[in-house]
C-alpha cells in the first residue's frame, strides 16, 4: 500500500507566561542569565499550614489581560482560559498570523490543542460549593459548570480568535503539553489543519492541591527560607519538587503554508514518541524504561539516529526518584553519545509547572535551537556519581555541532499515571 508524504511541521510563533515573567525574549534573557522565578507563597491564613512554603507565581500584570478581553469577557472564564488566551495573543503576533481577519478557508484550516490537567477546576469547585452549603445558590455562575472543564481553555481561545479547525485538550498529567504538541504535529502531517496553536496551561496553586501534593511527599520543603535553591535538578540535595504556574502556546505550521507568507522559523518539529510505564501512579520505574521507549519512539518518528541528537532538555523536576530514573534512562538509550549530550532543566529555573511544562521547555528548545545556546542548569552544586553526564552550569553553553549537521534536541516530558511525550525538534533546514 502506498502511505502518504508526511508534511513537514515548523514553529513560526511562541509565547509564554511563567515565574520568571511573560514575553519568550524576556523569559529566554532571564534563563540564560541564570534568574529564578522561584518566591515564598504568601502567608495568608489558606496557606500557612501547608508544609511547602515556596512556589513559581506568574506575575500576571505582565500579561496585559485587559488588552485581551474586556471584563463582562474575562467574567465567564477561568483563570486557565484567560491566561490561554492572553499567550495565544502573544504566539500569533509573533507568528503574524491572524486568520480571522482574512479567508474562511483560513480560519477553517487552523486548529487549537491546548493541554489543561485540570487543576484549575479545584478553584472554582472549593468557591462554589460554599455557596451550596450556605444555601445560596442564587451566587453560583451560569458559567460555572463550563469554567470547570479543562478543554474551555482550548475552546475559549478557539472562539475569541474564530479558529475553526480541529478543537481539542489532552490531560495527561505532566506528559500533557508535549502530548498536545506531538498531536498537533500529526494533526498537520496527515492534512486535517495547516495551522495548529498548542501548548498548554496550568494554574495550580491553590491551597487544597499543594496540601494533596504534600501528603504524596511530591513537593520540596527543605528550603523554604532559600526558595531560589529550592529547585535542583540533578543535584545530590534535590528534595521534591517545586510547584510553578505556566502557560505556553507554541504556533506550529505546514512548512509549504509558512513559506508561502515568508514566516520566520524557529525550528522544525521532526518527530513525537509516546509510552506508558504500566508501573504507578506517581513514581517512575528506577530503569525509566517508559522514559527509554518514548525517547526511542520520538527518534524512530523523527528518523534521526541517537548520535544526531546532541541536547536533552530533560523533564529532571528535582526529585529523588524521577531526577535518577531520567539520567539512567538518557544512558541507556544513548550509550556511548550520552557523554556528548548537553543536558538541561529549566525547572531549577522556573519550578515545575506540571501539565504546561512540555510547552514551556519545548518553547525553551526551540529558542536553544534558534539561538545555539542552552541556560545553565541552576542549583547543581554536588552531582552523585551516577550524574556523570554534562549537565551546564554557571554560563550559557555554546551548542556546536559537526559541518553539515543541525542542531537536534529532545524534550522529555513524563507525567503522573506513567504517562510519558517526547518530542524531537530540530534546526529548520530548507
Amino acid at each position: 500500500m502506498l502511505t502518504q508524504l508526511r508534511r513537514r511541521v515548523v514553529i513560526t510563533g511562541m509565547g509564554i507566561a511563567s515565574p520568571l515573567g511573560c514575553g519568550v525574549s524576556h523569559v529566554w534573557k532571564k534563563l540564560l542569565a541564570g534568574e529564578s522565578g522561584i518566591t515564598r507563597l504568601p502567608q495568608t491564613d489558606e496557606f500557612k499550614k501547608i508544609p511547602c512554603k515556596i512556589a513559581g507565581v506568574v506575575p500576571v500584570h505582565e500579561l496585559n489581560i485587559d488588552k485581551c478581553l474586556t471584563p463582562a469577557e474575562a467574567r465567564t472564564m477561568s483563570k486557565d482560559s484567560i491566561h490561554a488566551i492572553a499567550v495565544t495573543e502573544q504566539a500569533l503576533k509573533d507568528a503574524n498570523w491572524w486568520p480571522h481577519l482574512q479567508t474562511e478557508e483560513s480560519r477553517f484550516r487552523t486548529g487549537v490543542n491546548i493541554a489543561n490537567v485540570g487543576t484549575g477546576m479545584v478553584f472554582m469547585i472549593s468557591q462554589n460549593y460554599d455557596y451550596v452549603r450556605a444555601g445560596d445558590i442564587r451566587k453560583i455562575k451560569p458559567h460555572f459548570i463550563p469554567m470547570c472543564l479543562p478543554n474551555l481553555g482550548a475552546g475559549n481561545v478557539s472562539i475569541h480568535f474564530k479558529l475553526q479547525g480541529p478543537n481539542l485538550c489532552i490531560a495527561s498529567a505532566c506528559a500533557a503539553a508535549s502530548h498536545a504538541i506531538g498531536v498537533s504535529t500529526n494533526t498537520i502531517s496527515r492534512g486535517d489543519a495547516d495551522v495548529m496553536v498548542t501548548g498548554g496551561v496550568e494554574l495550580m496553586l491553590h491551597p487544597l492541591i499543594l496540601a494533596g501534593l504534600t501528603r504524596a511527599k511530591a513537593l520540596c520543603t527543605k528550603f523554604n527560607e532559600e526558595p531560589l535553591k529550592a529547585s535542583r535538578p540533578f543535584d545530590s540535595r534535590r528534595a521534591g519538587y517545586v510547584p510553578s504556574e505556566g502557560t505556553a502556546v507554541l504556533i506550529l505550521e505546514e512548512l509549504e503554508h509558512a513559506r508561502s507568507r515568508e514566516a520566520k522559523i524557529y525550528a522544525e518539529i521532526l518527530g513525537y514518541g509516546m509510552s506508558g510505564d504500566g508501573f504507578h501512579a506517581t513514581s517512575p520505574p528506577v530503569d525509566g524504561n517508559g522514559a527509554q521507549r518514548a525517547m526511542k519512539a520520538a527518534m524512530k518518528d523523527a528518523g534521526v539516529q541517537p548520535e544526531d541528537v546532541t541536547h536533552i532538555n530533560a523533564h529532571a523536576t528535582s526529585t529523588p526518584l524521577g531526577d535518577r530514573a531520567e539520567n539512567f534512562a538518557i544512558k541507556q538509550v544513548f550509550k556511548e553519545h550520552a557523554q556528548n549530550l548537553l543536558v538541561y532543566s529549566a525547572k531549577g529555573a522556573l519550578g515545575h509547572t506540571q501539565g504546561a511544562a512540555g510547552a514551556v521547555e519545548s518553547v525553551i528548545t526551540a529558542m536553544s535551537i534558534s539561538e545555539g545556546l542552552v541556560p545553565p542548569n541552576l542549583n547543581l552544586e554536588v552531582k552523585e556519581s551516577e550524574f556523570d553526564l554534562n549537565y551546564p552550569t554557571g554560563q550559557p553553553s555554546q551548542w556546536a555541532v559537526e559541518k553539515g549537521k543541525r542542531r537536534i534536541a529532545l524534550s522529555n516530558s513524563f507525567g503522573f499515571g506513567g504517562a510519558n511525550g517526547v518530542v524531537c525538534i530540530a534546526e529548520f533546514v530548507p
